[in-house]
């Protein structure tokens, strides 16, 4: 618990010279399980540190050191990532220090105006050879900041005093006595410093440059850093009496995968940035910690390259290592360490679930079947459980936990207590912090659980599907599954790869059978399912989770948390009648406020320091008393509002921001909105475009995206890459509204209240706002390198599409440029639709990202007629109306499968567009795409009732059927829309396609069967029309009746309605023509319930064995499965 520093050293020669550098060594480490990497322990200056090595280099094997670190030294605050990296002797230093020599020191700390770390092999390609960065990463702490200004501060107090120089003094630790070490770590001498032009190659990588160069073609530059002609001179003579002083020069590093060595491309990448060294594993490390890059130059990034100066380079990067421990206050970190206590930290439990999908990995079918289920939007559980654990202050929810109702809860064995325990509280009451700690107390051994859980995140709703949540359940679950569960999973997923179809084109009630068969196979645990958020999902993904749960509480070994904010209590009760529900509601409690603020301060005072006149017990004190008194049950307010008092530079200026604070939510959102309002222009203007794009964006930006979109203005034709702005001033200009994630690279906005207000408020803080970042999404993808990209495209050209949607922003831009825009309009926007390459071009596909699909992810090119369906723009339409060179006949066109725009709205459910095409173009109603499917299943299948009505309205025909033998009807029945098959019912012609049965022998009732939609059969069945014994037929093997649907999915309620109906109840006594009954199907799959109601039927007992598929008895396939409660009631029933 007491190493607070990590040292990262990539190379062997690196982590050697970072040993010398230590006071003293300590006895080694038990090391966590799973984790590889070799440490060697000891202190420095007062300091414990914990050195650890790479055994490959880049930024994943950095990524992979740094987390195993972490995890067997959970209380590690920050990395000092050292070692050697090539330089740029191009690149601007500070004043009197030269340029960028061999065995000198780069410290990426920003210098003036230049920044930290960048990583430079990710961003964009230009037309023209570009190549734009896409973002900075976060520098280092703040402590270690002081610690390097600190350092420069004192050194050159010690030159002017002539004392000794602190990094000859560290390196002098390296014994010159033992030749091996005075060879390999020594200076090799400033006449092998030698410096080629940059269009002059070494010509043979087998042999030094003194055997194969022309040394006579070698410069360097004079110490004032100036190129002039005149000032040029051979690298080798004329000795500096300097050269044995090293340089440490500050400013901007760049990281990236590939080893640089060209010096043309160097000096290209360097340039704009003034990056003053490369290397490969600073972003792997900095995503993980926070970290100092601290790097001694061994070549200059050239294919000069060699191995001369890496010991000497990596000697002095460890002795300016060992130097920043002199300045690291003790004060400072005895601060830290507090915070430090009271941070929680990953638990064991997550680790172990690690280890197990790496262990599970290691079989290539489930690697594949992860890979599937996380496609094509991974929601990353893990990821999020971790920011709120590391965020969850220590000692946090202790009240909670001591809830009567959670305890009965986490005690649940199956037969007793509450299968559901929903956590209801006010906005910003911390619902999913407590997620969060129940998620680790479930991981108590004690409890005997498997947990699998899911955060919400109103960010996310276009990801955060029904069917990508149930994929991710799996994906958690198969880890824990017996040998026969994972092969389970493993054959789901042959099947539906072999048939090339993706996870979100299965039917979400398939993918919840095939949960709930996996949960069976959980040995010896129970399992909890934890649903964070529930209220922040869209409308359908909301409606399906509320029927996973009703469908998963019933197994008794499973139990489940939900969190939510009141106002979605009244559709949580409503499972109530189906399943034990037990409620609890969650307000902040004065303990967890009292300790999350004294954190916050503590760690304010860890980085401005004691000393800094901004914080004494008096204002500590008054901070307390009137957060917590403000907060009234809601933890969101003191969180904001102890970030803003935190911003004031002194006491005074804190206690003036302490008095402004208001005791409600909206009052807070207020005046955190004035002060943004009340910064410089500057500041305001970048604070109000921020909020703007994050308010209107539908989709979470990341930092990439949004610089981009901050960008540009009005009138540009190209992006100009001086206008990117650093994440800090972002983040800075927003005063606490806004942050990021470092792990995703994520911007958002604080917490879902903040994006409510701003939405309510749009019209008194972003007027014209939505329609304004419409045109900007439109003049960045108006841009000639994009534009021009799509005109090769419509010649026939090969497009660079992955080239184009892998450039920040332009995916976005892309994508919602038409949701943006809608029915809006102004002479700006109109300009850059009719000037632009969509109104140009016959093939625009690209322009919706990759939005437009069909089953099998193709793109199909489309004119714009169909984009403008697609975004539901009449705007658009109405301007191809207009324009003469544009014909009538484009409303009306196919796209590259058939479907027209009609259809396309029909899909998207915009009705103003379908009402537009119908009355202006005179479209074709009743057209078929290459499928066979007409704009009315379209709609019916998506569920638009206004929509079906207004087809129907203008003849619609209802018998029209695809090629999979489907009707609208059939459409609608299979994705549960209730609405659309009431007025499908009343619709003429609709009894000619009631009881049609489609390829796979369904009828719109079994579907309705197999969806669980009770209102649905409920509704089919009251039609004297509907036969509920019509899917059974010699012609199809999968054909069934409703009973025997029914039966076969186990939905008690279900089976209960159809013995309620006297035809459906017949079929009790069919017997399918492969042998297959009722009872038989129930058996099979275990469906205890449904077996008792068939066998209270007297009359339909009997022998049922037969020579066909299903040749057993009932008995035979309940004991083959080992359905031991099953075998039990069919012995006791003679069944």
């Amino acid at each position: 618990d007491e190493y607070l520093f990590g040292w990262i050293c990539p190379l062997e020669v690196e982590q050697e010279a970072a040993m010398m550098m230590l006071d003293e060594e300590h006895e080694p480490p038990t090391k966590r399980a799973g984790d590889d990497n070799y440490y060697v322990v000891g202190s420095i200056n007062g300091h414990n540190v914990v050195i650890a090595g790479q055994s490959s280099k880049g930024n994943a094997a950095a990524a992979v050191v740094a987390t195993d670190m972490r995890a067997t030294f959970p209380n590690i605050k920050y990395i000092l990532l050292v070692g050697i990296g090539g330089g740029v002797p191009t690149a601007k230093v500070e004043r009197g220090l030269g340029r960028v020599c061999l065995g000198d020191i780069v410290v990426a700390v920003p210098s003036d105006h230049h920044l930290d770390v960048i990583q430079y092999d990710h961003g964009k390609a230009l037309a023209g050879g570009k190549f734009e960065r896409v973002g900075v990463l976060e520098g280092p702490p703040k402590v270690l900041r002081n610690a390097v200004q600190a350092f420069f501060l004192r050194r050159r107090e010690m030159r002017r005093k002539k004392e000794e120089d602190p990094i000859t003094a560290n390196l002098n630790r390296i014994d010159k006595s033992f030749p091996e070490d005075l060879e390999r770590f020594g200076f090799p001498g400033s006449h092998r410093d030698i410096l080629f032009p940059p269009d002059y190659l070494h010509s043979s990588r087998e042999h030094d440059c003194d055997e194969v160069c022309d040394i006579g073609k070698a410069i360097a530059f004079s110490l004032t850093g100036s190129s002039s002609a005149n000032q040029l001179r051979p690298a080798w003579s004329q000795a500096n009496p300097e050269d044995h002083y090293v340089r440490v020069h500050r400013g901007a590093i760049a990281s990236g995968e590939k080893l640089l060595r060209d010096a043309e491309l160097r000096d290209k990448l360097s340039k704009p940035n003034n990056i003053l060294c490369f290397e490969m594993e600073a972003v792997g490390v900095i995503n993980s910690l926070p970290c100092l890059v601290i790097r001694g130059i061994s070549d200059y990034c050239d294919s000069h390259k060699n191995d001369i100066w890496h010991g000497y380079a990596a000697a002095t990067a460890a002795a300016f290592a060992r130097q920043i421990f002199s300045y690291v206050l003790a004060e400072d970190m005895s601060v830290n360490s507090r915070i430090l206590c009271r941070r929680a930290v990953v638990t064991e439990e997550l680790k172990r679930d690690v280890l197990e999908i790496k262990e599970s990995l290691k079989d290539s079918k489930l690697s594949d079947l992860y890979k599937w289920l996380d496609k094509p939007h991974p929601l990353e559980p893990r990821r999020r459980h971790c920011v709120l654990q590391a965020e969850r202050v220590l000692g946090t929810g202790a009240d909670f936990l001591k809830k009567p109702e959670l305890k009965m809860w986490l005690e649940r064995d199956g037969s007793n207590g509450n299968g559901i325990l929903f956590c209801h509280g006010e906005p910003g009451a911390g619902k999913s912090f407590i997620c969060s700690l129940i998620i680790d107390e479930l991981r108590n051994p004690k409890y005997k659980t498997h947990v699998a859980f899911i955060y919400c995140d109103y960010r996310e709703r276009s990801k955060q599907t029904i069917t990508a949540i149930l994929g991710s359940l799996i994906a958690q679950i198969v880890s824990a599954c017996s040998t026969r569960g994972r092969q389970l999973a493993e054959d789901w997923f042959s099947k539906h790869r072999r048939d090339g179809i993706k996870l979100e084109n299965l039917k979400f009630t398939d993918i919840l059978e095939v949960l709930v068969q996996l949960l069976s196979f959980i040995p010896g645990r129970r399992m909890a399912i934890c649903f964070d958020a529930v209220d922040e999902c869209e409308g359908v993904t909301f409606t399906g989770l509320l029927q996973v749960a009703k469908r998963l509480a019933k197994i008794p070994h499973v139990t489940l948390f939900v969190t939510g904010r009141s106002t979605v209590l009244g559709s949580m009760k409503k499972v109530q009648s189906m399943l034990s529900l037990g409620i609890v509601q969650l307000t902040a409690q004065v303990r967890d406020i009292q300790l999350y603020l004294d954190f916050r301060i503590d760690k304010d005072v860890m980085e401005k320091g004691t000393d800094s006149n901004t914080m004494d017990d008096n204002l500590r004190s008054c901070i307390l008393e009137k957060l917590i008194s403000n907060a009234n049950g809601i933890f969101l307010l003191p969180a904001l509002q102890i970030a803003s008092i935190l911003e004031g530079y002194n006491k005074h200026r804190r206690f003036k921001l302490l008095e402004e604070t208001s005791s409600s939510v909206k009052g807070t959102f207020e005046r955190m909105m004035q002060r943004i309002e009340s910064q410089d222009p500057e500041m305001k203007a970048l604070a109000m475009q921020t909020l703007s794009w994050l308010t209107f964006s539908r989709q979470t930006l990341n930092l990439a995206d949004l610089q981009n979109a901050l960008a540009i203005e009005s009138g540009d034709t190209s992006l100009n890459s001086q206008n990117i702005t650093h994440v800090r001033f972002i983040i800075q200009s927003c005063l606490g509204l806004v942050g990021s994630d470092p792990d995703t690279t994520s911007v958002g906005l604080f917490h879902y209240s903040i994006q409510e207000f701003l939405e309510q408020n749009q019209q008194r803080y972003f007027p014209g706002g939505e329609l304004k970042i419409g045109e900007q999404c439109l003049t960045f993808i108006n841009f000639s390198p994009f534009s021009d990209e799509v005109n090769r495209y419509t010649r026939g050209d090969d497009l660079s599409r992955q080239l184009l949607l892998e450039t920040p922003f332009l995916k976005y831009a892309a994508g919602f440029w038409g949701y943006h825009i809608k029915d809006q309009m102004n002479e700006k926007v109109k300009a850059l639709l009719i000037n632009g390459p969509l109104f140009s071009s016959s093939r625009v596909d690209y322009y919706t990202g990759d939005d437009y699909e069909d089953d099998f992810g193709i793109q199909f090119p489309y004119n714009v007629a169909h984009l403008a369906a697609f975004f539901g723009s009449t705007s658009c339409l109405d301007i191809l109306l207009q324009n003469p060179e544009r014909p009538v006949s484009l409303l009306d066109s196919k796209d590259g499968v058939g479907r027209t725009p009609l259809a396309l709205a029909s899909r998207e459910g915009h009705l103003l567009v379908i009402k537009y095409l119908i009355k202006h173009a005179k479209v074709e109603v009743n057209v078929k795409d290459d499928l066979g499917i007409t704009p009315l299943s379209h709609a019916a299948s998506n569920g638009h009732s206004a929509v079906v009505e207004f087809l129907l309205f203008n003849g619609a025909d209802v018998t029209i059927v695809s090629l999979r033998e489907l009707s609208a009807l059939s459409y609608a029945s299979e994705r549960n829309q209730l609405p659309v098959a009431e007025l499908l019912l009343k619709a003429n012609g609709i009894e000619n396609v009631l009881n049609l049965r489609s390829m796979s022998g369904r009828t719109p009732l079994s579907y309705a069967i197999q969806g669980g939609n009770r209102d649905l059969v409920t509704l089919l069945l009251s039609d004297e029309r509907v036969d509920p014994l019509s899917g059974i037929s010699k012609d199809s093997p999968f054909g069934k009746t409703s009973v025997s649907d029914a039966a076969e999915k186990g939905d008690e309620s279900i089976f209960r309605i159809l013995l309620q109906s006297e035809k459906a109840s017949r079929g009790l006594v069919i017997k399918e023509d492969d042998g297959a009954t009722p009872l038989k199907l129930a058996a099979r799959h275990g469906h205890t319930a449904i077996v008792r109601l068939i066998v209270e039927r007297i009359d339909v007992i009997e022998d049922n064995r037969t020579a066909n598929y299903f040749a057993w008895t009932a008995l035979e396939y309940a004991a083959m499965d080992g359905h031991v409660d099953m075998v039990e009631l069919l012995l006791e029933t003679q069944a």
